[in-house]
């Protein structure tokens, strides 16, 4: 029986939680209407489990220097596809954004500065949110009724100078 769970990344640089859906051919289910329409199905999963996938980015996700600049914290949710034998395909970022600064900072800047200043955050998130999904190794494919499934997966990222170890 597959049950209903969520994943929480609270690592480094990454708190954020998993969303509960994912998503064939453009149509989204919850894992537990899922779980009901299809009982012998899985979502893909990073080899290692959710453990293994936190640590992997609390090693690897770095703090984008632009951020830091205005010591704010952003979001970014990574979009992927993994295909039936692991591998990671059709990367995109999506909800880029700066979500708090440090406003006596960014203050100081114009607000034609804050403006570019606030689009090159969200380009250097979503950079680096690449730079991490191309770096993972194979993920175990989606299975359903014991036959491999290409699956789309969202994993979002959430950048915060309150984590960043010195």
């Amino acid at each position: 029986m597959f049950t209903k769970r969520k994943l929480l990344l609270a690592v480094g640089l990454l708190v954020c939680g998993m969303p509960d859906v994912w998503s064939q051919c453009g149509d989204t289910l919850s894992t537990a209407s899922h779980a009901k329409l299809y009982p012998q199905s899985y979502p893909p999963s990073y080899p290692g489990g959710e453990k293994a996938l936190q640590k992997f980015i609390k090693k690897n996700l770095a703090y984008p220097s632009l951020l830091g600049q205005i010591e704010g914290e952003g979001e970014c949710v990574m979009h992927f596809t993994v295909e039936t034998d692991g591998t990671i395909t059709n990367i995109t970022a999506t909800d880029c954004r700066v979500i708090h600064y440090n406003i006596d900072v960014f203050g100081r800047y114009t607000s034609e500065q804050q403006a570019v200043m606030l689009k090159d955050c969200a380009k250097s998130m979503a950079k680096e949110g690449f730079r991490i999904v191309r770096k993972m190794k194979k993920w175990h494919p989606a299975i359903s009724n014991n036959v491999p499934q290409r699956l789309e997966y969202a994993l979002p990222l959430r950048f915060s100078m309150n984590y960043v170890d010195d």
